[in-house]
């Protein structure tokens, strides 16, 4: 099993975070961006990351992605930003495909995501890939 999970949120548990690893219990050959939504954006560790591949992005190829977007407000399109800068960094990786996005919108305080639908849906979409 190849999976990378890269999850900016800066919680220990925070909800980006314990989605992150619903996903992962069934996961397999995927990598995963997972960041809370910040000014409707995505975070500052996550960005980071992003730009430190930069002298090897080239390399990074052929890997389908899935995001997992966590954010306070409760409308998907709060994270409309968010997905496009993702989605900037795919067009540059050689061969890069989106699967999949799970919304964990909504969630404000640590652990609101236990109780939201995102919940089981992380776990069943790195099920059943």
């Amino acid at each position: 099993m190849k999976v990378l999970a890269v999850s900016a949120s800066p919680r220990d548990g925070g909800n980006s975070d314990v989605l992150c690893d619903q996903f992962l219990k069934g996961a397999a050959d995927v990598s995963i961006l997972a960041t809370p939504v910040y000014f409707y954006s995505m975070n500052a560790q996550m960005k980071a990351f992003i730009d430190r591949c930069l002298p090897r992005y080239q390399e990074i190829r052929n890997k389908m992605f899935y995001y997992i977007i966590t954010a306070a407000d409760p409308q998907h399109s709060a994270a409309d930003e968010t997905i496009a800068g993702l989605r900037g960094y795919l067009r540059c990786l050689p061969g890069a495909q989106e699967k999949g996005i799970i919304y964990g919108t909504g969630t404000w305080d640590l652990n609101d995501v236990y109780r939201h639908p995102a919940f089981d849906k992380a776990y069943e979409t790195g099920k059943n890939i």
